[in-house]
């Protein structure tokens, strides 16, 4: 496991020595899968060890969620996260842009069980905000960042994944 301590400049030598030795590489982000940093350093990978690579580069983060652009004052939406069936796994926060999971998700769907904060209530980036019950597993979603939450669902009911359930403003 290598922990960049920063993405500019990335320690690129380190990454492709280390993954040339095992063939393999997975690329965890806390942000979406698409789009980042993680997606751009498993580009770089592949670009220059595809040929040697025991298996296809890896990334595990958040799943793509478009965000309405009409949002004023930088609302951030909070959305039914997915989750994988299979390692790696574990809690995942509901960062602004979760949607519907890739195919070898776990779920398409999730109980929103309860809310954490009420409506109207301030609440700082990591605060846990509601809990969410699938088939596999049962997480504590936190706020992606502060500000007041605006609730947009009711306890108790299904939603799919990707639905939004609150904003943050």
């Amino acid at each position: 496991m290598i922990d960049l301590r920063t993405v500019s400049p990335w320690d690129e030598q380190t990454v492709l020595n280390s993954v040339a030795r095992t063939g393999r590489a997975v690329v965890p982000t806390r942000p979406f899968r698409r789009f980042g940093v993680g997606a751009e350093i498993a580009a770089r990978i592949h670009e220059e060890l595809h040929e040697t690579l025991a298996a296809p580069v890896g990334r595990v983060g958040s799943a793509f969620c478009p965000v309405p652009f009409a949002m004023p004052d930088g609302n951030t939406a909070i959305c039914i996260p997915a989750t994988r069936s299979r390692p790696p796994s574990g809690p995942r926060s509901a960062r602004d842009g979760h949607q519907h999971p890739p195919p070898r998700c776990g779920h398409d769907r999730g109980v929103l069980v309860e809310w954490l904060v009420g409506d109207g209530a301030a609440v700082a980036a990591g605060t846990p905000i509601y809990r969410l019950e699938t088939d596999k597993v049962e997480n504590e979603i936190e706020a992606p960042t502060g500000g007041t939450v605006r609730l947009l669902a009711e306890p108790g009911e299904t939603y799919a994944v990707g639905t939004t359930v609150a904003r943050i403003e």
